[in-house]
């Protein structure tokens, strides 16, 4: 029955990720934005999705290990992990006119998360953390937003187009997180039956699992030359995991932060750093494969450090 799941799990994001990309890109055209504004927002919200859920039920649970564990594993999957991938797979090119904003928020981000607990005894995320990090979301969004302006010709044309587009991006969105859901079951059956610890399952299982749809997205981008949508669809779903789906999670129920996470903050900080080395201090305008290389075998590092401690 577990591995059922699981295959059915691998469908799902398969499907669903197809989906996504392929609608993303109609809506990108059709709306004349970049492929890079698209995947900052609506995809990587869309693939946000899992996280959303996952926190929301561990909160009301009172689970704080699982809510912090998920939000630290998946951003540090999402940066090392998927841009290693998809990096080996395809070379990334860099919009270096638009990702160096994204990127100084994200860090931006990391500080306000890090000030947050730290400047607390016990260590825990508040509920008035909640609101500051629910602010840093809606000006993400603003950042994000670039408006465009349309002749009446022109919106009245892609009007028509947008409604075969969006109910694919719809399927899409949805399929993703039940994909991952169901992933996700059968990895904590299986890590459970071994033994494993909560943390592990946290910032590995369910961490992987709901990191999954921005593997899936990206990767499928990458392999079709979207690199921009891919490079959106991590950043974006860095920065939504620390601001939205933190900040509902700290609404919901304090989170409480346990010392045994410094370390796991830190790997999330440095993790970004061969990013902003390419943006900010070279002139090279895409990511090699021997540097996607060096940051996937990172993250295989990390896991094993996880697991053994």
């Amino acid at each position: 029955m577990t591995f059922l799941l699981f295959i059915t799990g691998c469908l799902l994001l398969f499907f669903g990720g197809h989906f996504l990309v392929e609608s993303s890109s109609q809506i990108a055209r059709r709306l004349h934005v970049s492929e890079l504004i698209i995947g900052l927002t609506l995809v990587s919200i869309g693939t946000s999705l899992p996280e959303v859920v996952v926190n929301i039920i561990a909160s009301l649970q009172a689970e704080s290990d699982v809510v912090i564990g998920n939000i630290l594993g998946s951003n540090i999957s999402n940066t090392l992990l998927i841009l290693g991938a998809t990096g080996v797979l395809s070379p990334l090119i860099i919009p270096t006119c638009r990702l160096a904003r994204e990127l100084r928020f994200y860090c931006f981000c990391i500080a306000v998360l890090a000030l947050s607990i730290f400047a607390s005894q016990p260590y825990q995320l508040s509920s008035l953390n909640g609101i500051l990090l629910i602010i840093c979301f809606f000006f993400a969004i603003y950042l994000f937003f670039i408006p465009k302006n349309q002749t009446k010709t022109t919106q009245t044309q892609q009007a028509a187009s947008l409604l075969k587009s969006i109910p694919l991006f719809i399927i899409g969105c949805s399929m993703l997180p039940l994909g991952g859901h169901l992933l996700i079951d059968s990895a904590l059956i299986l890590a459970q039956s071994l033994g494993l610890s909560i943390s592990f399952i946290s910032l590995f299982a369910v961490a992987l699992g709901t990191s999954l749809p921005e593997l899936v997205t990206s990767l499928i981008a990458a392999y079709r030359g979207n690199t921009e949508l891919a490079l959106g669809n991590i950043i974006g779903s860095n920065i939504f995991n620390i601001t939205l789906v933190l900040g509902i999670s700290a609404l919901i129920n304090p989170i409480l932060f346990h010392t045994q996470y410094i370390s796991d903050i830190i790997v999330m900080s440095l993790a970004i750093i061969p990013v902003a080395i390419v943006l900010f201090f070279f002139n090279q305008s895409y990511f090699s494969k021997s540097l996607s290389s060096l940051m996937f075998f990172s993250y295989l590092v990390y896991s094993y450090i996880i697991w053994i401690r």
